[in-house]
């Protein structure tokens, strides 16, 4: 099974696609606010903001950006609690 770690900034959308992304590549849970250094089990999907990261060497590590691109993901973004989602076409 499949480990994979998607880095981003916190609030770039990583936990509101968690569940689209995990699907796309095959995870079977998901650790939303993983530390950076901690193990994984395999079918892992690790979301984290950590600036330095020290995944399992079995994991496959990817930017939240390209983790949208390779899942054919559009981001949405909020642009106020009274509005409704915008989708943003380039990641």
């Amino acid at each position: 099974m499949k480990t994979v770690v998607i880095h981003g900034p916190q609030g770039c959308g990583k936990t509101f696609h968690a569940r689209a992304l995990a699907r796309h590549f095959g995870c079977t849970s998901i650790l939303d606010g993983w530390d950076g250094c901690g193990g994984l089990a395999p079918g892992t999907l690790a979301l984290t903001s950590a600036t330095v990261i020290d995944p399992p060497a079995r994991a496959e590590v990817l930017s939240f950006d390209v983790a949208m691109q390779r899942a054919g993901l559009k981001r949405l973004v909020f642009l106020s609690a009274e509005t409704m989602p915008v989708v943003i076409e380039d990641v």
